[in-house]
């Protein structure tokens, strides 16, 4: 009984010891601070100075910005909306607070621009109207040229076959001419009577043949020229069409929107200055 006893003094010790351990290293231990209760951070917040260099820098960029290629009311409204954000910005600072005229004032900026932009679009509309138009007609004209070659062919093709077979008709009746008038008369031969009947006949065939010849050669020239005439008077208007929707297209593919934007960044530069002088607020640094 005696070792038992002794074992559980023992044991209930050592308990009371760590115990008491555990509460010196608790005590030593530095507190932690609760989640969530850190001290605020001050919000970094623009001065008037760079509010003010800011605007200033996005006008001179918008300013100067470039659209080189179509459609330019895609640009113009990137454009407008950078010109929005940049505003915004600039309106949002508290250390800035534009008043009623600035807001007034960039109101009617944004009017004017947006009255370009529709503009724009109108023009491009036009454009691609114009573009199916020139398509249209050059497909027209490709055909019209087709035609009148094919026809123009055609042409020569039965020119060259009735040339072939009225040259031939008019070679045999110059030898038949010629074999009667290389004929002898005399007692046992053609009478100088039928030889001049002979050759006054051949000669009227030979006659004929050539005045055949030559009658079908210029029918076929008329036809030519009736088929020339009829190509010109189809080729021309159009040629003529799309020259002027040539022109159209190049003229739209410059940038209209370049003295719209300029006057909208000048306006708005004078704008914040006016502002700036009303408020007594620094301008841009240079």
């Amino acid at each position: 009984m005696g070792y038992h006893s002794q074992v559980k003094g023992s044991r209930g010790t050592d308990q009371r010891r760590g115990a008491q351990r555990r509460k010196k290293i608790k005590a030593k231990e530095p507190k932690r601070q609760p989640i969530g209760k850190y001290a605020p951070e001050t919000e970094n917040i623009p001065t008037s100075q760079d509010a003010v260099n800011r605007i200033f820098g996005t006008i001179h960029n918008l300013e100067n910005q470039r659209f080189v290629l179509a459609p330019f009311s895609d640009h113009l409204n990137r454009w407008l909306t950078n010109l929005n954000q940049a505003v915004s910005e600039f309106q949002s600072n508290p250390t800035v607070s534009p008043d009623d005229k600035f807001t007034n004032e960039y109101s009617q900026i944004i009017t004017d621009v947006k009255s370009t932009l529709e503009k724009t679009k109108q023009k491009e509309d036009t454009s691609t109207k114009t573009m199916e138009s020139l398509s249209g007609d050059k497909v027209l004209l490709e055909r019209i040229e087709k035609d009148y070659a094919e026809a123009t062919a055609e042409i020569q093709h039965r020119k060259t076959a009735e040339n072939k077979r009225l040259s031939t008709n008019v070679d045999l009746n110059k030898e038949d001419l010629n074999r009667i008038t290389q004929m002898k008369t005399g007692i046992f031969r053609i009478s100088k009577k039928d030889k001049t009947r002979k050759e006054a006949e051949a000669t009227e065939r030979l006659n004929s043949s050539e005045n055949e010849l030559t009658s079908a050669m210029e029918r076929f020239a008329e036809e030519q020229e009736r088929l020339k005439q009829k190509y010109e008077s189809e080729r021309k208007p159009i040629i003529e069409r799309i020259q002027v929707y040539q022109a159209e297209i190049q003229n739209q593919e410059i940038d209209g929107t370049v003295e719209g934007r300029r006057a909208a960044c000048e306006t708005l530069r004078n704008s914040v200055d006016s502002f700036l002088l009303r408020k007594q607020l620094p301008h841009p640094e240079e």
